[in-house]
């Protein structure tokens, strides 16, 4: 049922297949509190009241859903009060905002994580004691609290936080510094003239990939990674690429992986709403690039076996145990490095702070409101208000 819930398992409404074809994406339908108006590419969507709602009458007219990926111009937008709602501000505009005491904000943790795929295709990242090693030297709750504070989640885990299957565990992920030097030290690695650790002559060096721009401070995250590891004898190099360079080596053929300098990728993937979207497509063998997102190329014939038994198992309960088990393996061979689970987030002006107190009856597209944290827009006709609503996404 989880997986028959989800966006791209919905219904299709075969009399809208029928009139509009292959023009059905422009076109669509639904049984929702709001009917498709108006599209306009890269500016906006509206939507018009439905009076045939099977919950009732949405008190609005219409809801106006405009596009701006300036942030700056949004910003200015939403203080302005031209729009009621803005979707996804900065970390230091929602944290501003509040502070104000004008607006309010809200925000849900997501399945998006944030994670280091370590190349386990190229030595030394192949041994599973120097992944854990690295997992030692990062510094991950300074890091995440010092650039993203309290807007993300940190990650102790592989799965979505919001799954009860997901395990979580604060222990796995110590900053020990000094547990690192000693691993490195029993592998054979010992420091060089310059601090950097040597092996049979070869320096401890590598290259961190990571785009710029791309996800929440992800250029910044890597510097922090990147002189923890300094810190203990580890050279890596920073190598920050465009986007269509990074999607290319990220979807890239395997093979490669094996001659590249690249030991580390900055990377935000989102899980799904089952551990078996989260797990299959990210660390199944049989979902290595360029079929899956196992960017790490991690092999595992157990994993596989477990991921494989669980779809079979009816019982949650039973099922439960079996994710338990291949998630014990994730976290003893450690192919990625989790720092943080996104939040989304929204800032809600003053108008629709006084209706998020005396209209809990709000019919959706606002029922996250109450049940989930957050809103994607509010009615406003019972106040005296405009009659439409307007929702500034980035």
């Amino acid at each position: 049922m989880t997986k028959m819930a989800q966006l791209y398992t919905r219904m299709v409404s075969p009399l809208a297949i029928e009139k509009y074809g292959a023009e059905l994406g422009k076109n669509p339908s639904g049984t929702a509190p709001w009917k498709f108006s108006k599209w306009n590419p890269g500016e906006s969507i509206a939507f018009s009241r439905n009076p045939d709602y099977w919950g009732g009458k949405p008190l609005l007219d219409g809801v106006l859903f405009k596009f701006n990926p300036d942030q700056t111009a949004r910003t200015m937008a939403f203080e302005s009060q031209s729009l009621d709602i803005m979707d996804q501000p900065s970390f230091v505009d929602i944290d501003r905002l509040k502070k104000s005491g004008k607006y309010e904000s809200r925000e849900q943790v997501t399945n998006v994580i944030f994670f280091f795929v370590f190349n386990t295709l190229l030595k030394p990242f192949d041994q599973k004691e120097v992944r854990h090693a690295i997992k030692y030297a990062v510094n991950k709750p300074g890091i995440v609290k010092g650039l993203l504070g309290e807007h993300v989640v940190v990650a102790d885990g592989f799965g979505p936080v919001f799954l009860p299957e997901s395990l979580s565990r604060k222990d796995a992920f110590p900053y020990d510094p000094e547990k690192a030097k000693e691993i490195l030290k029993k592998l054979g690695w010992k420091p060089g003239p310059d601090g950097i650790l040597v092996k049979d002559g070869v320096r401890f060096e590598f290259n961190m990939m990571t785009p710029y721009g791309r996800y929440p401070m992800d250029k910044q995250i890597t510097e922090a990674v990147q002189a923890n590891l300094r810190a203990i004898g580890i050279d890596a190099k920073l190598d920050v690429v465009e986007g269509a360079a990074f999607i290319n080596w990220v979807m890239g053929d395997t093979e490669q992986r094996k001659t590249t300098k690249v030991g580390m990728v900055t990377l935000t993937r989102p899980l799904g709403a089952t551990l078996e979207n989260a797990f299959v497509q990210h660390f199944h063998s049989d979902y290595r690039p360029k079929k899956g997102f196992n960017v790490s190329s991690f092999s595992n014939k157990e994993f596989d076996r477990l991921m494989e038994s669980a779809r079979s198992i009816t019982n949650d309960k039973e099922r439960a145990k079996v994710y338990g088990k291949a998630q014990e393996i994730l976290f003893e061979e450690l192919p990625v490095l989790p720092i943080y689970f996104s939040k989304k987030s929204c800032s809600i002006g003053p108008m629709s702070i006084i209706l998020i107190t005396v209209h809990r009856h709000i019919l959706p597209l606002h029922t996250s409101l109450t049940k989930h944290g957050w809103t994607s827009s509010f009615e406003r006709e019972a106040t005296g208000a405009s009659s439409q609503s307007l929702l500034l996404l980035g």
